[in-house]
């Protein structure tokens, strides 16, 4: 009788013990997942900025300073890890698309919440018009091998040039006759 009263106080010492941990390694945050498509086409949207930008208290929206979010993926979807539960409000953007808001979006402990955007594209008016100037790096970091530019100035500040052929014949590397195309750069086949 003794061996019985000890093996169902074994059971319920690990029952307990069992529900405490499990207590214990209880999720405190749960996730935000969706989808964001163009309204007009429905295919996905790459690369679109989904915030979380408010919460809500009551019936009251206030803005949220947690800063979390997630950019689509190549298929338009997007997950929101540990978000804390609570009311929220996510704003879906991306540039060419007018933004969507999703307000009262719930997300309890452990769950996802699931939440699709469809985005309406629009024309984006800058108003004036657009310079935009672009100059060379003197080193191009992504270039394995050496280049060598023959720039309008080179071309008229070089003596006797009166062909491009005089100006390459010039550079190191090159040799050859040019004027037959017979020409070889660096070593390398006519």
């Amino acid at each position: 009788m003794k061996n019985v009263r000890f093996i169902w106080r074994g059971l319920w010492v690990l029952a307990i013990l069992l529900w405490a941990s499990f207590q214990a390694f209880a999720g405190t945050t749960g996730k935000i997942r969706g989808k964001v498509v163009d309204a007009t086409t429905g295919e996905p949207l790459p690369g679109v900025n989904v915030m979380v930008t408010s919460i809500w208290r009551g019936n009251v929206e206030k803005k949220s300073d947690l800063g979390i979010g997630a950019a689509t993926s190549a298929n338009g979807e997007f997950i929101i890890l540990h978000v804390p539960p609570g009311i929220y409000s996510l704003k879906a953007s991306m540039i060419g698309y007018t933004p969507e808001i999703r307000r009262k979006v719930i997300v309890n402990v452990d769950r996802t919440s699931f939440v699709d955007f469809r985005l309406k594209p629009t024309v984006i008016s800058v108003g004036k018009s657009l310079v935009v100037e672009a100059k060379r790096d003197a080193i191009q970091l992504d270039v394995s091998g050496t280049e060598n530019f023959v720039t309008q100035k080179d071309y008229k500040e070089t003596p006797f040039a009166n062909r491009v052929a005089d100006v390459l014949a010039l550079q190191a590397g090159v040799e050859g006759n040019i004027i037959e195309g017979e020409i070889k750069i660096r070593g390398g086949d006519a």
